[in-house]
């Protein structure tokens, strides 16, 4: 049987494990042969390009798995898929040349590329759907990618597939199972009513046939239960709304979540379960039905109508409700991946005016789940998160958000979206995540920022917020606040500690020493060039005498053109001799200097 499905990736972003599993896993449905991977297929000696012509030419579906680096750079810091020579590239202009049904699978959080990021021959990736796919989470996402395959490849015959007849033999088996508890449950029903009848009044074995306790528990799971139609759906369950005015709004609330799936590109099936109509629930007995009915995502709530006002008070969950946040370790100073279910994060409730708003929220964290990042974002930043009325879920949200930015490659967002996050409240934990998150974004100024927060206001170990502090002085050559953050953070260090900031300590005063002599120098010769004496005012500054700076750098006239360059140097000695207002300065010129920036910091 000739390759019907044409597999193209990027190998970085599949493991051989991962590899193995789609291709055996799409083959066991499909039939041999049928699929082509070239880590698979693609043997040692063979012309690769004629290999993959031949594979192309046989197929009727390319899969493109976009995974976390697909879009990866290449050594030059360009994007590997904008090189003609890059295979994964040619993969795809050869499937769009066989004219394949080009089928985007965006896996493990990678994200659909835009427009201008594709070269021009591979701009008819973007004309069809995208599918989703957590390679982790296989046994879900499997049939739905079967099924569009499936639709696409047109019919297969699979009567001789051992996985088509192991699903028939279970069919042929749960069908006599259900027509077994069907004849017990008939018998049962009989002897019941013969017993009201005083058929079997001498019979001591038919009490404990008709006991209720026997039979209560199939009632409920035969009958509580909905059906949905599709695995690939976001299935939603919404339990009645309880109302000061018994309106069925629950009916139009899951209309609206539909559409707000729409506008988010995401299939949703929603139900409205009516046998719990009148039967308020817990939080926990709506999460038992939800997940015993193969639900993802389950909602209530209470709405409560006073004087042309409104309160709504959500309660919601997933049935899979495990996220991965990073917690940042006081131990390491690195962020750790910690699982944390939503129940933790919200308590199941949110209160608020407006109830679009909560589902806005729980679609956000839905995406977030399923690791479609960029995705999530998105949804939340529509949101408005300042919006929201309940203090803990806002918070949350930005947390989430601050996340899902770093998993997309956005550190930046992801500090901006902590700052949001308890804006009036310290927390500790926030705090070290910011510090550690500016460093890895070679933000100096903020990470300063947040260890002079965790070193005034926290009970971590004061020796290595110093340090780390320090280090980052040294990094914008703050040299005496470098070398005066070193010695306090000497008292009870460990031997190991101690000699690792001796060395800093070292290397710091070296850097002071080869500028007191440069220093020498300059003052022993006539400064006639505005750039000798910009020179000479950095020197002094990274010294700390900004006093000196400050008379050399107002020498430069305004109307000479180094004076651009000799400003950042001046404010920056104003601030330190406390002469300029830093809420002055114009924000750009902060942008532009990171040094001028870290003594603006320092000083607010």
């Amino acid at each position: 049987m000739p390759n019907k499905v044409f597999i193209s990736y990027r190998r970085s972003d599949l493991s051989p494990t991962d590899r193995f599993l789609i291709h055996d896993g799409l083959e066991k449905e499909l039939g041999n042969d049928t699929v082509f991977l070239d880590m698979e297929d693609l043997h040692g000696g063979d012309k690769w390009m004629d290999v993959l012509t031949q594979a192309g030419s046989n197929a009727k579906v390319c899969m493109v798995m976009i995974g976390p680096k697909w879009y990866e750079l290449n050594e030059a810091g360009n994007p590997r898929i904008q090189d003609p020579g890059d295979w994964v590239r040619k993969e795809i202009e050869l499937a769009i040349g066989q004219n394949l049904y080009i089928m985007p699978i965006l896996f493990n959080g990678g994200p659909l590329p835009k427009p201008d990021q594709l070269p021009t021959s591979l701009q008819p990736l973007l004309s069809n759907q995208a599918i989703t796919l957590d390679i982790d989470k296989w046994n879900i996402y499997r049939l739905p990618l079967l099924n569009d395959l499936k639709r696409k490849l047109g019919p297969i015959d699979l009567s001789s597939s051992p996985a088509v007849n192991d699903t028939r033999s279970i069919l042929r088996s749960r069908a006599l199972v259900g027509l077994a508890i069907a004849i017990v449950m008939g018998l049962i029903y009989l002897i019941y009513e013969f017993n009201k009848k005083g058929f079997f009044s001498n019979s001591k074995n038919v009490e404990k046939l008709i006991d209720s306790n026997l039979i209560q528990p199939i009632t409920n799971n035969t009958i509580d239960c909905i059906e949905f139609l599709s695995p690939k759906n976001l299935k939603t369950i919404f339990f009645p709304l309880i109302t000061n005015d018994d309106q069925k709004i629950e009916y139009s609330l899951a209309g609206e979540f539909t559409r707000k799936c729409e506008s988010y590109r995401i299939t949703d099936e929603t139900k409205v379960f009516e046998s719990y109509r009148g039967k308020p629930l817990t939080l926990s007995d709506q999460k038992n039905v939800a997940t015993r009915c193969l639900a993802d995502l389950f909602f209530g709530g209470q709405i409560i109508k006073e004087n042309n006002k409104q309160s709504f008070n959500a309660t919601f969950g997933l049935t899979q409700d495990t996220f991965q946040l990073l917690e940042a370790s006081d131990k390491t100073f690195r962020l750790e991946k910690s699982n944390v279910s939503l129940q933790e994060l919200t308590g199941g409730e949110a209160i608020d005016s407006l109830y679009n708003r909560v589902l806005q929220v729980i679609l956000g964290f839905v995406l977030v789940q399923n690791k479609e990042y960029y995705k999530a974002v998105k949804v939340l930043k529509d949101l408005n998160p300042e919006s929201l009325q309940d203090d803990k879920l806002r918070n949350n949200v930005y947390r989430i958000m601050a996340d899902a930015c770093y998993a997309y490659h956005q550190p930046d967002s992801a500090i901006f979206y902590l700052n949001k996050a308890n804006p009036s409240q310290f927390s500790v934990k926030l705090e070290l995540k910011k510090s550690i998150l500016a460093e890895e974004t070679k933000q100096p100024d903020l990470a300063i920022q947040s260890y002079t927060r965790l070193i005034d206001s926290s009970k971590l170990d004061k020796n290595i917020l110093y340090e780390r502090r320090a280090d980052r002085y040294k990094e914008v050559k703050e040299y005496q606040k470098s070398i005066e953050d070193y010695e306090k953070a000497k008292p009870n260090a460990t031997p190991e500690q101690s000699r690792r900031i001796d060395t800093k300590v070292i290397e710091v005063n070296k850097n002071i020493e080869l500028n007191k002599s440069a220093i020498s120098k300059a003052n022993e010769s006539n400064l006639t060039t505005p750039s000798a004496k910009i020179k000479l005012g950095e020197q002094l500054l990274e010294n700390g005498d900004a006093a000196a700076a400050h008379s050399i750098l107002t020498d430069i006239p305004v109307t000479a053109p180094e004076f651009k360059k000799a400003q950042p140097l001046l404010l920056e000695s104003q601030i330190k001799l406390n002469q300029i207002n830093v809420n002055n300065i114009p924000k750009v010129m902060l942008d532009q200097n990171t040094r001028l920036r870290v003594a603006a910091r320092i000083k607010q």
